[in-house]
């Protein structure tokens, strides 16, 4: 009772450092002020800041502006009001922090009556707190108190204010650990923990619906025989079931770390039944060159196509093939045509007669291309210095390869397209010499090397004729990867990346040599057009210049928010 009615007046803290808010910062520093540094002219102004803000009782401020006066100017007066405040603020232990502090740094500066008050005070603050270990395995632990980190373990003697208090502990590798501590006054806490191994994967269980015989592939690798379970990395995966004459389709799954995710597979029959029924009753029926049926065939095949061959002596012999469907049953019903009997003297033959060229059905282009840019790339701006520099671009340069696959109705066809292309430029920043604009001393040498795929389908237009006019508008997506190298004149180098995705264009035009159906030659050229949509950059470094000074590098610009390039075509075309 009595403690609780001496926390119920002014605290003799408070007392102590009322009296003291009043005094100069030093009891020399009047006599002393003209000899003052700047340093200590500044924690005077911090000093006298903080007097006003306490006065005001804003005293979250004047702890700031106190921590910066002793910090410049090393003043107990300072740290005794630093102390001050912190009680105020009911940081208790921080305010014992920087009282035992006080006396250790300027006990010699203190008098008598002030380091009793001192004492007086600590052992107040001392009754409102508690110490506490924190003791972790394994050690080397950060420890945040009240979200603020106040050491790593093990932590011991740690001085907090009474209270409940949360804990975090966290340790990479590990999952962190949540407390909430309850601190009794001076009664000594010690809080023990075992961290837990942070678990890195996530569980996968996969089972057959009708519990058939299969094994399971996670991602094209054998995992075992279903049902399976076990641990797989965070992300995407590929689920499969494969048995003897089953299998099931491929399964997407998103595996999360810690969590468990189970995938049940439905298999389907990978055979099928194939019946061909003959007329006449004696032709004979081969199927993928297998063993001879007389007047027809029943057995079950692996899934897809199969080649038929049936004959009978008289007969015209037939060809084709059967298309067997997993779990289904396929009938072909077949009548051989009786051959008819030639006479002793044929007449003449008739004369040949070439066919008629036929432009509709499928074809395919093969394309290669030299590709040069038409967008000019404005060099990185030159440094603005005591030196005068000249930033030449040059013209990006490179290769393309396409593929096309369409149909073709006469002059108008449909096709899907995809291309490849890898270009490169060539930059340099030069030192000039003053005066002269001759290039003096290399600075830098740039690469930059880009990689661009598209993909899309589009129309073509066609002529007809041995040598046929074309005209193709092929929409799509492009995706580009730039890669920039710049080398300095002292050897070293710099790398810089960058990546974008966006809408593009393809416009081609050219001649198609050659008959159709067959193999035709491609003569012609080729418009790129990408939509970027904005300038691509990539992020900006450093370099060393001509002098060995330190410079920023600027962000060097890779890609125009729209950009052209021309690539004369050689090619061959497929089919119609």
């Amino acid at each position: 009772m009595l403690f609780l009615a001496r926390l119920a007046q002014p605290t003799a803290l408070l007392v102590f450092v009322a009296g003291l808010a009043a005094l100069p910062p030093d009891a020399s520093a009047a006599k002393a002020k003209v000899a003052e540094s700047p340093g200590m002219a500044e924690g005077r102004r911090h000093f006298e800041v903080g007097l006003a803000m306490l006065k005001e009782k804003n005293f979250g401020a004047a702890l700031g502006e106190f921590r910066e006066s002793y910090a410049l100017a090393q003043r107990p007066s300072a740290l005794r009001n630093v102390a001050q405040c912190q009680r105020e603020r009911h940081e208790y232990a921080a305010a014992f922090t920087s009282l035992e502090k006080l006396l250790a740094v300027h006990g010699s500066e203190l008098k008598g009556p002030d380091k009793i008050a001192i004492q007086r005070a600590l052992e107040e603050l001392r009754q409102l707190t508690a110490l506490v270990d924190v003791r972790v395995t394994p050690a080397g632990a950060d420890v945040f108190a009240d979200g603020v980190k106040v050491g790593i373990t093990p932590l011991e003697r740690w001085r907090m204010d009474s209270g409940t208090r949360k804990l975090r502990i966290a340790k990479i590798g590990y999952d962190p650990l949540e407390r909430d501590v309850d601190v009794v006054s001076m009664k000594d806490t010690v809080v023990t923990a075992q961290l837990v191994a942070e678990v890195t994967t996530g569980r996968l269980v996969v089972r057959e619906m009708a519990g058939i015989p299969v094994s399971i592939f996670v991602d094209g690798k054998s995992v075992g025989a279903a049902p399976y379970e076990g641990d797989v990395s965070p992300g995407p995966h590929t689920v499969e079931a494969r048995g003897e004459r089953v299998a099931a389709k491929p399964r997407n799954v998103d595996v999360l770390k810690k969590a468990r995710i189970e995938v049940t597979l439905e298999t389907v029959p990978l055979t099928g039944k194939l019946r061909v029924h003959v007329t006449p009753a004696t032709a004979v029926v081969r199927v993928d060159g297998g063993a001879a049926a007389v007047g027809s065939y029943d057995a079950e095949l692996p899934v897809g196509r199969h080649a038929l061959l049936i004959e009978a002596p008289g007969y015209t012999r037939i060809d084709r093939y059967a298309d067997v469907v997993a779990g289904e049953a396929v009938v072909q019903d077949v009548v051989l045509a009786a051959i008819a009997v030639v006479p002793e003297h044929d007449p003449a033959p008739p004369p040949y007669v070439a066919p008629e060229p036929e432009y509709e059905g499928f074809y395919s282009q093969l394309g290669l291309h030299y590709t040069h840019g038409l967008t000019a790339f404005p060099g990185a701006a030159c440094p603005v210095d005591a030196n005068t520099y000249q930033c030449p671009a040059g013209d990006a340069m490179g290769g393309a390869a396409s593929l096309r696959l369409g149909y073709s109705l006469g002059y108008l066809g449909f096709e899907g397209a995809l291309v490849g292309n890898v270009d490169a430029r060539l930059d340099s920043r030069k030192v000039v010499a003053a005066g002269t604009g001759a290039a003096a001393q290399l600075d830098v040498d740039r690469t930059y090397f880009t990689m661009r795929g598209f993909a899309g389908g589009g129309l073509r237009f066609l002529t007809e004729g041995a040598v046929r006019f074309t005209l193709g508008v092929t929409p799509g997506y492009s995706i580009q990867s730039y890669g920039l190298t710049n080398l300095y004149t002292n050897g070293s180098t710099y790398r810089a990346k960058a990546s974008n995705g966006n809408f593009a264009m393809l416009l081609d035009a050219g001649i198609v040599i050659g008959p159709s159906p067959g193999a035709k030659v491609i003569l012609g050229v080729t418009a790129w057009a990408d939509f970027v949509g904005s300038d691509v950059f990539t992020d900006p470094g450093t370099y060393l210049d001509a002098t060995r000074a330190t410079k920023s590098e600027p962000a060097y610009q890779v890609a125009p928010s729209m950009n052209w390039i021309i690539m004369p075509t050689f090619g061959f075309q497929f089919g119609h």
